[in-house]
């Protein structure tokens, strides 16, 4: 379709499907996303745009916070949402993510922005940091996170790498931590070796 654009390489569409069930038959969820297209564009940067229908059935009162604060109680909710994203090419020393994201949230609405950023200053490194904000309305409530996390990544070898991953945010105020080792030694056969940190 586009063999003589000198902008756009391809353009995707897609739809997914998710129905659950309880034993009985009764319909507990119920998830259906498009993709209206996510447009990728010759120099590696992409465009995407999708929207989303959900159901979900509440069989008791859900606490969101744990401290009662905001409570979703018991019913039946269907909400639709719409997600844009947009992302730099990967290969760049310096590229970026962002992306806006709104809908209903069971007796309100939700909205969230993230962003972003990977530096790669010598082949085999790569810095990324990124940042999250959400606002959630409720019936009677509403409540703000920001998360933040950084990534570490290096590349000794081809078939050995070190990643890290540090995340906060102000809603549990915890700080974690991952660092994870992998070691390639066939195709197919892959060792981990990961610590997980929460405190």
């Amino acid at each position: 379709m586009f063999e003589k654009s000198n902008m756009i390489r391809e353009i995707e569409w897609g739809a997914y499907y998710e129905h659950l069930t309880s034993l009985e038959n009764k319909l507990l969820s119920e998830n259906l996303r498009f993709a209206l297209g996510e447009i990728s564009f010759e120099y590696g940067e992409k465009l995407g745009i999708q929207i989303s229908r959900n159901f979900e059935l509440l069989d008791e009162n859900f606490d969101i916070l744990g401290d009662g604060s905001v409570i979703m109680v018991i019913g039946e909710y269907v909400n639709w949402g719409y997600e844009l994203e947009a992302s730099s090419a990967s290969f760049r020393k310096v590229s970026g993510t962002i992306g806006y994201e709104a809908g209903g949230f069971w007796t309100g609405n939700i909205s969230s922005l993230t962003l972003g950023l990977i530096i790669r200053p010598v082949p085999g490194i790569n810095l990324g940091s990124g940042c999250r904000h959400v606002e959630v309305t409720a019936q009677n409530n509403g409540f703000n996170t920001n998360s933040s996390q950084m990534n570490l990544g290096l590349d000794f070898i081809p078939n050995i790498s070190l990643s890290s991953n540090i995340q906060f945010d102000n809603a549990s105020e915890f700080l974690g931590t991952n660092p994870c080792l992998r070691w390639i030694i066939t195709l197919w056969t892959e060792n981990f070796l990961c610590i997980i940190t929460i405190g």
